[in-house]
């Protein structure tokens, strides 16, 4: 990666002061491909490939909005994303659907209850965490308004209810996880 932003930066396409910055981007571009590669793999071992990618999608669309807790370093990223994902391809195929839509509806609820997104990046504009909100509170009611009229319709579409149900469950496992942490140093250091 080093290599290619030299590159860039000896062709004139990138100023000395702007290597770091590019760096940066492409490593969590890589980073993230790689996270979604893990994701994909794992729902194609379990043959559960239209699942795995309504959960990615789903998963991404809250998590880069609410945020939440992070793992201390890239690999144990990696490492925990992987196991997550083989824990819930798993589950969605021995946990009954209506129990899943059930607690990721109610997860839902609590994230749209709370919806204060966490960003760790300080310099976040106010501007964006209002945008955040309300993305957040636009998923919530589209996912609460798909399961009522799947329930109110019997259109049984558990594909996209159940993967939506885990993604609202993991997010908000994560986001109150965080919350927990925040509180917990804040007591430390007091």
């Amino acid at each position: 990666m080093e290599h290619l932003i030299d590159c860039l930066y000896k062709k004139g396409f990138l100023e000395e002061s702007e290597k770091e910055y590019y760096l940066y981007g492409l490593k969590v571009l890589m980073f993230n491909i790689l996270t979604i590669l893990i994701g994909l793999i794992v729902a194609k071992i379990y043959q559960n490939e239209k699942f795995g990618i309504c959960f990615l999608i789903v998963y991404i669309m809250i998590r880069i909005n609410l945020g939440g807790y992070h793992c201390s370093s890239p690999e144990k990223c990696l490492i925990s994303f992987l196991v997550i994902n083989i824990v819930i391809n798993y589950l969605s195929q021995k946990i009954n659907n209506d129990i899943i839509i059930l607690i990721g509806l109610m997860s839902n609820v609590l994230i749209y209850v709370k919806n204060q997104p966490i960003k760790n990046n300080k310099k976040i504009s106010i501007n964006n965490i209002l945008k955040s909100k309300k993305r957040i509170a636009f998923l919530s009611i589209v996912y609460s308004a798909m399961v009522i009229l799947d329930y109110s319709f019997c259109l049984q579409n558990n594909l996209l209810l159940v993967s939506a149900g885990f993604a609202n469950i993991l997010n908000c496992a994560l986001y109150y996880i965080e919350i927990l942490k925040r509180k917990n140093e804040e007591n430390i250091f007091i």
